[in-house]
């Protein structure tokens, strides 16, 4: 989580952050505010989808993979919002392989585009 850093107008910007622990993550997010993702944003980093309040950029990068136990990987999968989910089962699932996702795919599944 060390590339999160609070923007000018006070929102968490994503440049590069390959994830980490799910727990930490969530309490993250929730205590942060905005999140806007411009970057890489791979694996618990791509909990801030849960958000509404999240955008991403075009060229943004959305790393998805099963977490490191059952309950994390049915937790991260219920945080999703639903098209996001769509689009992971019809690319392969939540599993050790990371599959990803374009920020202009995201847009396009609904996701909120940074202006």
């Amino acid at each position: 989580m060390a590339v999160l850093f609070a923007s000018p107008a006070s929102a968490l910007v994503i440049r590069d952050d390959h994830g980490g622990v799910v727990s930490d993550y969530l309490h993250h997010y929730l205590t942060s505010g905005p999140v806007e993702i411009v970057g890489l944003c791979e694996s618990a980093c791509t909990l801030a989808l849960a958000d509404p309040r999240t955008c991403v950029t075009p060229d943004a990068r959305l790393g998805f993979h099963e977490a490191s136990n059952p309950g994390g990987t049915r937790f991260m999968w219920l945080m999703m919002p639903e098209r996001v989910q769509f689009w992971i089962a019809t690319h392969g699932g939540l599993t050790p392989r990371i599959v990803e996702m374009s920020g202009r795919e995201a847009i396009n599944l609904g996701v909120r585009a940074c202006r």
